[in-house]
């Protein structure tokens, strides 16, 4: 004997594509919204590459910036005015 969940909802077979034919969805339809589907994860993906890219020339930006701003300030002589120390005033 069966339950009761069985009784009220009696089993259904399940479909990935839903079906197609003179009671179902139009082949046309369905094709379509195929179509869209694939068309719509390739922009997400080209998306999300182009957005992982930026992000990599980005910090190779941020890092060649910090590097070379480092090297300057190891390098750079300290201006004239700097090695003096600062008169008091009214001497």
């Amino acid at each position: 004997m069966a339950n009761r969940l069985e009784q009220e909802f009696p089993r259904t077979s399940w479909r990935v594509v839903p079906p197609v034919g003179p009671r179902g969805q139009e082949r046309d339809v369905v094709r379509r919204d195929l179509a869209r589907g694939r068309r719509l994860r390739s922009e997400a993906v080209r998306s999300g590459l182009r957005g992982a890219a930026l992000a990599v020339v980005g910090t190779v930006a941020v890092l060649a910036a910090s590097v070379r701003g480092a090297g300057r300030g190891l390098a750079a002589r300290p201006r004239e005015r700097d090695c003096w120390a600062n008169p008091t005033r009214g001497a």
